[in-house]
């Protein structure tokens, strides 16, 4: 069993000299195992986790997610770099896009239902945003351990 989904991610990353807002909405297709539930990243495609259960896998790729961009954060000289390398691992698409169209013909035919208590997101509108920030455009949502992380608003199962 394989869904489709898609999912939003929103976050600030302070780097060398930067504060830097990412945002994108991507695709990821998830895998039920024996051990739980695995999410291939389709775009960005270089990632992969897994977790018990959706939800933990979802969380589980909103913490890889930020683990990255803070790499990329540590990695950077300047913003430009920075969001040069986000935009690089965002548009990594991943051999999966295939099978993740296919999954998605299969909900939309009825074939497959998608998870229970998932919105659907039908051509969803994939995009990365990066862009400088100023200290005075924060707000507590910008918190990294915000209570926002990973809800069940930012994931859909695409149809």
């Amino acid at each position: 069993m394989a869904w489709p989904l898609c999912f939003t991610y929103t976050r600030s990353v302070m780097g060398k000299g930067f504060l830097a807002h990412v945002a994108f909405c991507g695709r990821t297709l998830a895998v039920m195992e024996t051990d739980g539930v695995w999410l291939h990243g389709v775009n960005p495609g270089a990632i992969a986790v897994g977790g018990g259960s959706l939800a933990d896998a979802h969380k589980a790729l909103h913490e890889a997610l930020t683990k990255t961009l803070i790499d990329f954060a540590e990695a950077a000289a300047t913003y430009d770099a920075f969001e040069a390398a986000v935009d690089a691992f965002y548009h990594e698409t991943d051999a999966d896009l295939q099978e993740w169209e296919e999954e998605v013909a299969r909900i939309k035919d009825g074939r497959t239902a998608p998870p229970d208590g998932l919105r659907r997101c039908p051509d969803p509108e994939l995009y990365v945003r990066v862009r400088a920030m100023r200290i005075e455009q924060l707000t507590p949502d910008d918190n990294p351990l915000s209570l926002r992380d990973a809800t069940a608003d930012d994931f859909g199962a695409a149809a």
